[in-house]
């Protein structure tokens, strides 16, 4: 699978668990601390030269979807709540969050989470997401229509 960002990703054999892994975790932390010093938040012309948005692609498509969450959610608090650009980010951490519900059989709360998601990133720009194409991928996925996990691909 094609990777955005040189970050290195958590074992494959440990999502969700990184207190064990003190290296990623750190790694994590330093994106997170870094993406909080942004003069300004991302934009939608951009975005092809944050390291901040580009492993949090990599986390999505390599199914760390908790860590996804929390490097999104730093990007997410630099825009006013209501932009439309921070409710699409809102939006990526529902549809992660749906999938992690997923993770864990609870489709009930998965299809809240992607239904709410889905809409949330259909009103912004797209920050180089084919849009209709993922959130199709998404929609299929969680209704069982596909097996293939859902990835973002950037344009």
């Amino acid at each position: 699978m094609k990777r955005y960002s040189n970050v290195m990703l958590p074992p494959k054999f440990s999502p969700h668990r990184l207190e064990n892994f003190p290296q990623i975790r750190s790694n994590i932390d330093t994106i997170i601390e870094q993406s909080k010093l942004m003069d300004s938040p991302l934009s939608s012309t951009d975005y092809k030269n944050s390291v901040v948005w580009l492993y949090a692609i990599d986390l999505f498509n390599h199914g760390y979807y908790w860590e996804t969450h929390g490097v999104i959610e730093v990007i997410w608090n630099r825009f006013e709540y209501e932009s439309e650009t921070a409710q699409f980010f809102q939006g990526i951490i529902q549809i992660a969050a749906g999938l992690l519900k997923l993770n864990y059989k609870n489709r009930k709360a998965a299809k809240v989470l992607i239904k709410e998601g889905n809409a949330r990133i259909g009103v912004s720009t797209s920050f180089g997401i084919d849009i209709k194409k993922f959130q199709s991928d998404v929609t299929s996925f969680v209704s069982g229509k596909s097996n293939n996990r859902p990835v973002i691909i950037l344009q």
